[in-house]
């Protein structure tokens, strides 16, 4: 059994299972390691195997996270969390059991091996633990043993991938790289090319790792980029710095200076949304001392007794001896008490997904009152009646972030307010705070960054600080290099090789890099 989640190593010790039967409880947002038999140690077929880790594929998306399964000839072992199945009508999460989860697998596989095989009867004894797990540790050591079973019964030679083993895309390194590609191909949902034909996609969604290139993604022509500040320069360039050079659009709400840089004499063009959806009310923001805690605390709470919802953000998650700033864990229990009898949760990035996804779901519905978070908020959560958002230690954040956490609130009919508590008295806090004060408009919060930090290095990785130019200053000379980066356009789309005489003095200006990527 593994009791805790993979960040989350607390002591099962009062736990104790060897080879025993399922125990007769089930803990909350618990990850269980699993083994069932072939009854009579029955042989599986090489179909009938691949039928049995079909199914298991097949569950994990509604059922069950899965994070290691490895079918053998006479048994099958499993590392899996249950996933939410409903939430209560108190909010709490009603999970998939195990019953029920591996009652399922056994009832599907054993009438399809059966079909298959063409016989009758029971295909699989009752499943049992192998042990406690009890750390991360722990829990690697039986992820490595259960992907080590091929190899152990003599199953997997010559570094060659045993089909009937899967994991979601971790790296094994005592394998060669056919099993690499293979089992990192089985956990974007593709299966190997020896279990059924290679069906290559033509679109990919994903997130970062679409910057390992999936089997398919070999000649992209189109590339958008959402959210394009999450994502750093060389890993921007890694997607779009190819030959041919795909179409590449870039979107964000909160334009970064370097971005707004390549604007200006880079090849990017800009076309700006500058209208709010329908139905949309103000965002009014405020910048305090953290000494006026109390006023802001009874204005939280007019808010919530006139039924609005609130975001309470931290920088950090746990307390830190080198930071002097506020943590989300060490501060719930205060606003607990403060806001009492408004219900109030917690949510931050080292929480399980599905207890992320169940605690986010009764704030949609307004379960919950109150959500104290870190900037795991900052993209994706769209809930209108939350109309406050309080940010503490708020001169920790960069104008940029900032601007998207304020994103997650305004998105209904009611007015909304962004408090930005600060510890920090410095000038410098003042002017970045003043700015989020007086525009919402995301241009202008980068262009006030722009002024602050500086554009970036144009052909290099910085994403702040001033370029070193010879000639010109990106602050007083933006009209002059709009009109030659006009100029400079239309000379290329009339000679792009630079052919004609009196282009020729412009060759020895042209600045080449390797590995500059096209949008950076």
């Amino acid at each position: 059994v593994v009791a805790e989640s993979l960040s989350d190593t607390r002591s099962v010790a009062e736990v104790h299972h060897a080879k025993g039967h399922l125990p007769h409880f089930e803990r909350l947002w618990a990850k269980y390691a699993v083994t069932f038999s072939t009854k009579g140690k029955r042989t599986l077929s090489e179909g009938a195997r691949s039928v049995v880790l079909e199914s298991l594929l097949h569950w994990k998306a509604e059922r069950y996270e899965l994070y290691a399964a490895c079918v053998m000839p006479d048994h099958v072992h499993m590392l899996l969390e249950p996933r939410v199945k409903e939430t209560a009508e108190d909010g709490a999460a009603i999970f998939f059991s195990l019953g029920e989860i591996l009652h399922g697998i056994k009832a599907h596989t054993a009438r399809a091996i059966n079909k298959v095989a063409g016989t009758r009867g029971a295909v699989w004894e009752e499943e049992w633990f192998d042990r406690v797990i009890r750390s991360e540790s722990d829990l690697q050591e039986k992820f490595d043993h259960i992907l080590r079973n091929p190899v152990a019964a003599g199953l997997e030679e010559n570094g060659g991938a045993y089909p009937w083993s899967w994991f979601p895309g971790i790296p094994d390194a005592r394998s060669g790289d056919e099993r690499s590609a293979d089992r990192a191909s089985r956990s974007a949902g593709i299966r190997s090319s020896r279990e059924e034909p290679n069906r290559q996609g033509s679109i990919f969604v994903g997130t970062h790792a679409l910057l390992f290139e999936p089997d398919g993604l070999q000649n992209p022509g189109l590339i958008v980029i959402d959210e394009q500040h999450k994502f750093g320069v060389s890993q921007r360039a890694r997607l779009t710095n190819r030959e041919p050079a795909p179409d590449v659009l870039v979107m964000t709400a909160t334009p970064i200076p370097r971005t707004l840089t390549m604007s200006l004499y880079g090849d990017l063009d800009v076309s700006t949304i500058d209208e709010l959806p329908a139905d949309r009310g103000r965002i009014v923001t405020a910048a305090r001392d953290e000494n006026k805690l109390p006023q802001v605390l009874a204005f939280l709470r007019r808010e919530l007794e006139a039924g609005r919802q609130i975001y309470i953000v931290y920088p950090l998650i746990d307390e830190s001896d080198k930071l002097a700033a506020k943590a989300a864990t060490a501060e719930f229990a205060k606003w607990q008490e403060r806001l009492a009898p408004f219900r109030c949760e917690l949510l931050h990035g080292r929480i399980a997904a599905p207890e992320k996804q169940a605690t986010m779901e009764r704030f949609r519905r307004g379960v919950t009152n109150v959500l104290v978070s870190t900037t795991v908020i900052e993209v994706g959560v769209d809930v209108a009646n939350a109309t406050v958002m309080l940010i503490e230690n708020a001169e920790r954040f960069g104008l940029a972030q900032l601007h998207q956490l304020r994103g997650r609130i305004g998105r209904g009919v009611h007015k909304s307010y962004c408090i930005l508590l600060s510890s920090e008295p410095s000038d410098e806090t003042r002017k970045k705070l003043e700015v989020l004060e007086q525009t919402s408009n995301g241009f202008a919060v980068a262009e006030a960054d722009w002024e602050m930090r500086g554009p970036g290095d144009l052909l290099g990785t910085a994403q702040s600080g001033l370029p070193d130019l010879k000639i010109g200053n990106l602050r007083t000379d933006v009209a002059l290099m709009q009109r030659a980066r006009a100029v400079a356009t239309k000379i290329f789309q009339e000679d792009p090789e630079l052919a004609r005489p009196e282009n020729q003095r412009f060759r020895a200006s042209i600045v080449e890099q390797e590995n500059f990527s096209h949008v950076s």
